[in-house]
């Protein structure tokens, strides 16, 4: 199964406030009223309408973007974090730092299984995505989190663990570190010490970060590629695996990190 975005977009608009307020429609020139505590949802004709309506956040009015890819799709209207991305007109989208007031901070995340957050997977899978890293200054990261589901007893799906890990700009490029297990995730400077210390250099600035894993009983095998770094691992779990959980921009420290497309394979 492969999962990309694709047009066409919609927006949603969501009045979080206690009385309604307007917004002029798109190229309209009579205005329209989005009733207090509700959501509208609009289909877009281009890019540019969908950007046009991002710009009511200046108006009181959360937007947030739903594309026809279906995991970008739920990229952008999952549960947590939804507002922590910009698209572009080119269709890509710029992440942003959830919490803006922090140094460092978690980003954007999907689930894979808009209904179940599960995606089963049958002994073997991968995830890549792709990132535009052109605006990064030395010291910026970028860290990303695959995590996995356990079937629970009452036969729904519960996280049991993922694999790690960061990029961060040089002086004259990139590394990226394995941060899976004991490293972990600070939230901190902690984070970008760990990644120029452990990490292997790269120099593509637009480069594919692949998670690919196997697994068998309480044990995953994991390789994770970038560029044309290849840094492998294993992780023993405290479940039996049954499914791909969630990708989640798990740390940054900045609002430069360029997703182009994301893309699973469960065969």
């Amino acid at each position: 199964m492969e999962l990309k975005l694709i047009l066409p977009i919609s927006v949603r608009l969501y009045n979080k406030g206690t009385q309604d307020k307007y917004f002029m429609p798109y190229k309209e020139t009579f205005p329209e009223v989005i009733a207090a505590n509700s959501i509208m949802e609009l289909q877009m004709s281009s890019v540019e309408e969908a950007l046009y309506y991002l710009r009511l956040k200046n108006q009181g009015i959360s937007t947030s973007i739903v594309t026809g890819g279906e995991l970008m799709n739920t990229l952008l209207t999952t549960p947590f974090n939804n507002d922590a991305a910009i698209l572009n007109e080119n269709g890509t989208l710029t992440l942003l730092k959830a919490e803006g007031n922090k140094v460092y901070s978690d980003g954007i995340g999907t689930y894979f299984g808009a209904e179940n957050k599960n995606t089963p997977i049958e002994g073997k899978a991968s995830c890549t995505i792709d990132l535009d890293l052109n605006a990064f200054n030395k010291d910026d990261i970028t860290c990303w989190c695959l995590s996995f589901n356990q079937q629970l007893e009452d036969g729904t799906y519960g996280y049991v663990d993922e694999v790690k890990f960061g990029i961060a700009k040089t002086g004259t490029g990139f590394k990226v570190a394995d941060l899976t297990g004991d490293v972990g995730i600070y939230w901190s400077s902690k984070d970008l010490e760990h990644i120029l210390t452990l990490g292997k250099d790269f120099t593509n600035i637009t480069p594919k970060a692949t998670i690919s894993f196997t697994y068998s009983k309480l044990s995953i095998d994991y390789e994770i590629k970038v560029d044309t770094v290849t840094i492998t691992g294993t992780k023993k779990m405290n479940a039996p695996v049954v499914g791909l959980r969630n990708m989640w921009h798990v740390c940054t420290n900045n609002n430069k990190t360029v997703l182009t497309d994301i893309t699973i394979q469960t065969k």
